[in-house]
C-alpha cells in the first residue's frame, strides 16, 4: 500500500477497504479507504498511481487544517484567518471549480464541526 502522509501523521484506524473499478479503465481496480482518527472519519480514493481525499468529518481537535483551523476554535479566531464576518452558524468554503467544499458548524461561535467533500474527476 502506498504511504499517506495523513497515516504517518495521525496513525488512524483502518476501518475499511473497498475494491472498485476504475470509471475511465474497468481493468483497473482501486480502493476507497475509510479511516479513523477518534470520532473522526477520513475517505481516501486510491489508484495505483495516487491516494486522494475524498470526504472527511472532523468533530474533535485533535486534527488541524492549514492556517491552524481546527475544531474547538473560537469563531473571532476563524473570522481573522478567513478575513471575514461570519452569519449565522454554517459557513460554506469550496473552490471555484467545486470540486473541494468545505462546511465548517459553528455552537455557541466555536467551531465544533468540519465537513469535506471532494467531487473526482
Amino acid at each position: 500500500m502506498k504511504h499517506i502522509p495523513f497515516v504517518h501523521q495521525y496513525k488512524p484506524v483502518l476501518r475499511s477497504r473497498q475494491q472498485i473499478t476504475n470509471r475511465f479503465d474497468s481493468a483497473q481496480r482501486d480502493y476507497l479507504l475509510t479511516y479513523q482518527v477518534g470520532a473522526n472519519q477520513f475517505v481516501f480514493y486510491q489508484t495505483p498511481e495516487k491516494t486522494f481525499i475524498r470526504s472527511f468529518t472532523c468533530s474533535t481537535p485533535r486534527i488541524t487544517l492549514a492556517y491552524g483551523v481546527r475544531v474547538g476554535m473560537s469563531q473571532a479566531a476563524f473570522e481573522r484567518v478567513f478575513h471575514r464576518t461570519i452569519a449565522g452558524t454554517v459557513v460554506t468554503v469550496g473552490d471555484t471549480e467545486g470540486f473541494e467544499v468545505y462546511t465548517f458548524t459553528f455552537r455557541q461561535h466555536t467551531l465544533a464541526r468540519i465537513d469535506l467533500e471532494c467531487e473526482m474527476d
